[in-house]
């Protein structure tokens, strides 16, 4: 029998170093245990566990494909909404020129159609100008008082009213914009324009008439001393100040 620790450590030693004594001790240790079985068990699992890590590989290149596809198609459908946005806000604000213009043609054909009644409070013998300052302005640049470019300047306005001053009976030539929204450029046509004329001997005062004002252009207006219609109705004081 072994009785110390060298003993067993040779016994161990001896087993290792026969393999006919070392399963013999196995069977007599582990009846019931099969090796070959066991090593084919354990085979089987590792072969079954590699099987499945393939699959398992397999399925994760699947969802990282379906990921990266997902990815794709949010980003087509981002960039494309963003383009509809873009397209959308482009018609928006093309719409709301186009509603603008219609506006200010609308408001222009009703000074026009109105002349008479709005300025028939300052004017007598009102009546649409243009006819007559049209034959003026080929005779000043005829004689190089104004240029081409002036005489079709004038020519351009929205409308060229003219008559007679209400008690002094002087003639005067009204230069008028007409604008839905009341905007600098206005004002500064209207200004030119009947500048021009009065290089040509007429008395002209610039008016413009709009639906819209706001301070800075009422402000604008007084300085430049132009006539200005809110709506179809002349501001008093406006119109004393552009004498």
């Amino acid at each position: 029998m072994m009785t110390t620790e060298t003993s067993f450590s040779e016994f161990v030693e001896f087993v290792d170093m026969h393999p006919k004594w070392r399963r013999k001790l196995v069977k007599v240790l582990l009846p019931g245990l099969d090796i070959a079985k066991a090593f084919h068990d354990l085979a089987e699992s590792q072969q079954q566990m590699q099987l499945a890590l393939q699959k398992l590989t397999r399925r994760v290149g699947h969802v990282e494909e379906d990921v990266a596809t997902l990815k794709d198609r949010v980003e087509r459908g981002f960039a494309e909404a963003a383009a509809e946005r873009a397209v959308m806000k482009r018609d928006i604000v093309h719409l709301k020129g186009e509603v603008a213009q219609i506006k200010g043609f609308n408001y222009e054909s009703r000074i026009v159609q109105h002349a008479a009644s709005i300025f028939g409070k300052f004017m007598r013998r009102g009546h649409d100008a243009r006819h007559e300052i049209g034959l003026l302005l080929e005779d000043a640049e005829d004689n190089g008082i104004i240029t081409e470019q002036e005489h079709d300047h004038v020519l351009a306005l929205d409308l060229l009213w003219g008559g007679k001053q209400k008690g002094t009976k002087d003639n005067i030539v009204l230069t008028i914009e007409v604008s839905w929204r009341a905007e600098e450029t206005d004002i500064k046509r209207a200004v030119n324009r009947a500048e021009i004329l009065r290089k040509m001997g007429l008395t002209a005062l610039p008016v413009v008439a709009g639906l819209v004002w706001d301070e800075a252009m009422t402000s604008l207006a007084h300085q430049h001393k132009v006539v200005f219609l809110d709506d179809k109705t002349v501001d008093k004081t406006s119109w004393q100040n552009a004498f």
